[in-house]
């Protein structure tokens, strides 16, 4: 399988990708097909867009330490993507209820540090559905 492409950001870690890789692989126990391949190419692909659009925004910070760190406004936006775009403060919307039974709004709502940040927007970028990846793919682009 080539991996190359996936491995081209310098925004997540790559043992990240080599992880979500894996699990798939694992999960399948069987040769990769086509199809599923290029699927993991362009899920990574439109989120590594979507990290380096938020990174190069001038509305945010590239400083870790700041309130306006861009990960932070990246997180931030994820959660209200996957959430319907209610307000967390109105509960779990009900469609991601449906994708997600066992979330909660404390899981959208809880503190993450700064060292595990990452993992946290691949993870909520993982939750999304494919309609919700592409909004926010389209979104980012346009700033």
């Amino acid at each position: 399988m080539e991996v190359a492409t996936l491995l081209l950001s310098n925004r997540l870690p790559k043992e990240i990708v080599l992880d979500e890789i894996y699990r798939h692989l694992c999960k399948l126990k069987k040769p990769i097909s086509e199809h599923l391949k290029i699927s993991i190419e362009n899920n990574h692909f439109h989120l590594i867009k979507v990290v380096k659009s938020y990174h190069h925004n001038e509305l945010y910070s590239q400083k870790e330490n700041h309130p306006d760190y861009y990960a932070y406004w990246l997180e931030n936006d994820l959660c209200s993507i996957l959430n319907d775009g209610i307000p967390l403060i109105l509960g779990v919307s009900v469609s991601l209820l449906k994708e997600c039974p066992d979330i909660t709004v404390e899981f959208l709502v809880k503190s993450i540090p700064l060292t595990h940040l990452q993992e946290r927007i691949y993870e909520l970028w993982s939750m999304m559905t494919y309609k919700k990846q592409m909004y926010m793919y389209r979104c980012s682009s346009v700033v």
